[in-house]
C-alpha cells in the first residue's frame, strides 16, 4: 500500500491532536485537580537595603522561570502587595529594521507552541509578578528590549534558533513529557548553575542573549533606584540573569542584603 503525502499529513495531525488531548488530561490530573501533587517553589527572592545620596531605600529582586506554578503565584501576589513601584525584564523595540521585526514575529509565533506544552508539563500556567502588578493597576517599567541583542547575532545563529523553535512546534506534545522531568529540577538549580548551563551549551548565544542584557538591566535598575520618587522597588528577571545583575548593581550602588 502506497501512502500519499496527504494521508501522512493527516495521520500526523491526528496523532498530534491525540497526544495533545492526553497531555492536557494528564496535566489536569497532576496540577488542576483538588488532589494535585505538591510543587516546589522555585522563585529566588533577594531583599536589599540601598543607600543612594544618603537616602535608604528598599529593593527586592526576584529570579524566576517567568511562568509560575500555584505556590509561586501566591508568593508573587504577596510581593506585589508589598510594593508600589515595579520593573521587569523585557520589552519590545519600536524602531527596528523590517528584517528584525519579521524575525521577531516569526520566532515568537513558533515559540508559543513549545511554551504551551512546557507549561502543561510543569503546571506553570499562573501569572507572574509582571501580570499580577498590571492586573492591580500598577505601571511596570520594562528594563530592556530583549530582542535588541538579536541585531548583533550572526545570521547562522538566528537561523539555528528558528530551526529549534520550528522543531519544538512540530513535536510539541512530546515536550510535555520532557517538561514533566524538568519541573523538579527548577527548584534545585541555583542561579549560577543555570547560567553556567546556558554558557556551556552555547557561549556565543550566552554572550549576546544573557551577558549583554544583564549589563543593560542592571544599569536600568540602578537608574530607577536613583530616582527621588522611588523608595521601594520590586524587580523581576530570569533566574539565569540574577547573579550577574547583582554583581553589576553592586558596582553602581551600595547594596546591603537583608538576610
Amino acid at each position: 500500500m502506497k501512502w500519499g503525502s496527504g494521508a501522512i499529513v493527516g495521520l500526523y495531525a491526528l496523532a498530534y491532536l491525540e497526544f495533545t488531548a492526553l497531555a492536557m488530561y494528564d496535566s489536569y490530573k497532576r496540577y488542576g485537580h483538588p488532589t494535585q501533587q505538591e510543587q516546589a517553589q522555585a522563585l529566588i527572592v533577594k531583599r536589599y537595603k540601598v543607600r543612594i545620596n544618603g537616602k535608604e531605600k528598599n529593593f527586592t529582586l526576584v529570579g524566576e522561570a517567568h511562568y509560575y506554578n500555584q505556590k509561586e503565584h501566591e508568593l508573587g501576589k504577596k510581593l506585589v502587595d508589598e510594593h508600589q513601584h515595579f520593573a521587569y525584564e523585557g520589552g519590545k523595540q519600536s524602531n527596528q529594521s523590517l528584517g528584525n521585526l519579521v524575525y521577531q514575529e516569526a520566532f515568537e509565533f513558533l515559540m508559543k507552541i513549545p511554551i504551551f506544552y512546557t507549561k502543561l508539563g510543569t503546571g506553570r500556567f499562573y501569572d507572574n509578578i509582571l501580570l499580577i502588578a498590571k492586573q492591580r493597576g500598577h505601571k511596570v517599567q520594562r528594563l530592556e528590549n530583549s530582542y535588541k541583542p538579536f541585531d548583533n547575532l550572526p545570521l547562522e545563529r538566528k537561523l539555528e534558533l528558528l530551526r529549534i523553535a520550528a522543531y519544538g512546534a512540530l513535536v510539541g506534545p512530546l515536550l510535555y513529557h520532557q517538561a514533566r522531568l524538568l519541573e523538579p529540577m527548577l527548584a534545585e538549580l541555583s542561579e549560577s548553575e543555570l547560567e553556567n548551563l546556558i554558557k556551556w551549551t552555547d557561549p556565543v548565544l550566552h554572550k549576546h542573549l544573557v551577558e549583554e542584557r544583564n549589563k543593560i538591566m542592571s544599569r536600568e535598575i540602578a537608574g530607577i533606584l536613583k530616582q527621588d520618587t522611588i523608595d521601594k522597588l520590586l524587580a523581576g528577571v530570569g533566574k539565569g540573569h540574577l547573579d550577574d545583575i547583582i554583581r553589576d548593581l553592586s558596582q553602581q550602588i551600595e547594596l546591603i542584603e537583608i538576610k
